[in-house]
This record gives C-alpha cells, structure tokens and sequence, in this order.
C-alpha cells in the first residue's frame, strides 16, 4: 500500500460505520414496537425500552436490547391485533422503512458526490436488509421472537412469511452483490485488492453470520440453527464468486 495512513483510517471509519449504522438500524425497530404497544395503551413511555449493558455483545451483536412491551399482557386480555401490530412493527414498518430509505438515499447524487457518506449509507442498507433476512427468513419459526409473535397473533403460517423472505433475500442480495458493491469499490477508489475484500467480508459477515452469531446466544431451535449453517456456506461462497480483484486497476509497466 502506497499510502498506509488513508488505509488505516479507511479500517477505522469500516468499524465506525459498522456499529453506527447497526444502532442507527436498530432502535427504529425497537422503538416502532414500543410506540405501538403505548398508542394502545400497553406502555406510559414510548421510549421507555431495554438498551442492555455496556458490554461487546450488546456493543457488536445488540445483544440485549429489546422492545419492554408486554405481548403476554396483550395476548391475556385478547387484544391479537394490537399485540401482531406491536411484533410487526419492528421488522415489517420501521426496517422496511430504513432499507427503502437507505436505497433512495444511494440514489440521490448529493450522496453519490460524497464517497464516504455513500459508503455510510451502503452500510444503513446491508444492515436493514440483515435485519429483514433474519425476521422473515431465518426466525420465522421461533415462538418468542417477533416473527413467530406476529404470526401467532394474526394466525399467519411461517411458511408463508419464509416464502415472502425468501424473494426479499433473492433480490436484496443480487442488488448488493451486482450493482452497489461494484458502485461502492469505483466511488471509494481504493487501489488495494485487501481494502475492497474488506468491505465485501464485513457486508457478507453482517448479512449471513451476524444473524448465525445472534441465533447461537440465544435458543432459537432446529429450524433457525439449521438455516443459519446454510448461510454461513452461502457467506464463504459469495465471498469467493464476488472476490473484487478485478475492480481494482493496476499501471502498466512503461515500456522501455
């Protein structure tokens, strides 16, 4: 690397952006359950949620954080739609949200102008779509989750909810992998094969394991540990295919 320091802060501005866009991802989730759950009456506080403790899980995995709504006082007293609402809200309201938002933003060329902040946004957009891989594809069958909730509560089958996952994954992945990620290595400009396998690792890694390292911290049964294997294969594999040595322009040698 012929400029090391722009290297380096390249490294620290990845893991900024990392857990910056995480919280920026997941706290409109939780608090789209919480404002739910008091517009019906179930909380005094909107805002009132559980940030967890000051701790790496939590730090790099949210890993504690949660909505405090009582969906078992919702579900005792009958009221199904308010308590399929309040579950729905994180994933399918505010992370739908996020991710069309972010996707907008990559459009807009005030952005576009401004490689790092494209970069930012390009993190928004794989977290959200993490996030949305992992409530309508991977936790679909876990009871305690908000997909297994929502769809308790509204008497929807997960299957159904899977299959829906499934096509938000099929084209979510192929915009990232074929479209954003070339965009993402030609705005950033970075000559280094390294650099840019970087930023396809770490989106990978966020995408199919950080969902696989969440799931093994807590029970989550057969279905989810099996599906979170196969996206651990998927991550290695789209890691090898998607390999950004060819973005990357080396000069030619001047001939004598």
């Amino acid at each position: 690397m012929k400029n090391p320091p722009r290297y380096m802060v390249f490294v620290v501005v990845t893991f900024s952006f990392y857990i910056l866009s995480l919280w920026v991802s997941l706290l409109p989730h939780e608090y789209a359950h919480s404002i739910v759950a008091w517009m019906y009456g179930y909380k005094s506080n909107p805002f009132d949620i559980h940030y967890g403790e000051f701790t790496w899980q939590n730090i790099i995995f949210v890993h504690g954080i949660n909505e405090n709504v009582n969906y078992s006082l919702m579900n005792l007293r009958g009221d199904h739609f308010a308590m399929g609402l309040a579950a729905f809200a994180g994933p399918g309201i505010a992370t739908v949200f996020m991710y069309a938002l972010s996707l907008l933003l990559l459009r807009a060329q005030s952005v576009k102008r401004h490689p790092y902040l494209f970069y930012f946004f390009c993190w928004v957009s794989v977290m959200n779509l993490a996030e949305l891989i992992s409530y309508f594809v991977v936790r679909v069958f876990v009871e305690q989750d908000d997909s297994g909730t929502f769809e308790y509560a509204w008497g929807i089958s997960p299957w159904i909810v899977f299959f829906i996952g499934i096509i938000i994954l099929y084209f979510g992945v192929k915009y990232l992998y074929n479209t954003l990620l070339r965009e993402l290595y030609l705005r950033l400009e970075l000559k280094s094969v390294l650099a840019n396998a970087l930023i396809l690792i770490l989106f990978t890694f966020t995408l199919f394991c950080h969902v696989a390292v969440r799931i093994l911290l807590s029970p989550s049964g057969i279905f989810a540990n099996v599906i979170s294997a196969i996206f651990c294969i998927i991550a290695i594999t789209l890691v090898i295919v998607y390999w950004p040595a060819r973005y990357v322009t080396v000069p030619k040698a001047k001939s004598g």
